[in-house]
């Protein structure tokens, strides 16, 4: 497993009949990773695999999101294509996260791994959306936990398991905490 650098999730190894959602698949990597290297009974792979090439939205750019359709059409492509063998245990949601959190039931999931769009607001919500989906003492985690991106993910992170006493675990560039 040398090659999996997300410890949050190495966390869930050995533990049965895993539900689970990945916000942000990209091109299915990790999303692969979990698949092999849990055992998984349902992901849910919550991507809106749509670029943000319009001037409105410019800003997004980097920082999580991709900013051309062209490219965001081919990561999912890519993507069902390599997890092609694991299709029985996927649920497929090509939406915003913010729209996706409403097809899971509150308490469904064993883990959620936040991995979207890394700006401040959108690590927040995420968090706030996905909380109440999580089992007590499920796994609640996510990526790009470093100053490269302006202290975004650390700081939704912090204002939101600081307030409810929770311990925050940070390893290489995950985060995670257990709900209680």
């Amino acid at each position: 497993m040398k090659e999996w650098d997300r410890p949050a999730l190495k966390t869930l190894v050995g533990k049965p009949n895993l539900i689970g959602a990945e916000i942000g698949v990209d091109s299915g990597g990790n999303a692969l990773n979990i698949l092999k290297y849990l055992d998984i009974t349902k992901l849910y792979l919550i991507d809106v695999w749509k670029g943000y090439s319009d001037n409105k939205n410019k800003e997004l750019n980097g920082d999580g999101v991709i900013g051309d359709d062209l490219i965001a059409q081919k990561c999912f492509e890519h993507a069902r294509n390599s997890l092609k063998d694991y299709n029985d245990k996927i649920v497929w949601i090509q939406d915003y996260s913010e729209n996706a959190y409403k097809l899971i039931r509150d308490k469904e999931l064993d883990f959620i791994y936040i991995d979207g769009n890394h700006r401040y607001e959108w690590v927040k919500r995420d968090i706030e959306l996905y909380y109440s989906k999580v089992k007590i003492g499920g796994l609640v985690a996510g990526h790009d936990y470093k100053l490269q991106y302006k202290n975004d993910v650390i700081k939704a992170v912090h204002e939101f398991f600081e307030p409810l006493k929770k311990q925050i675990y940070v390893q290489i560039w995950d985060w995670w905490s257990y709900k209680e």
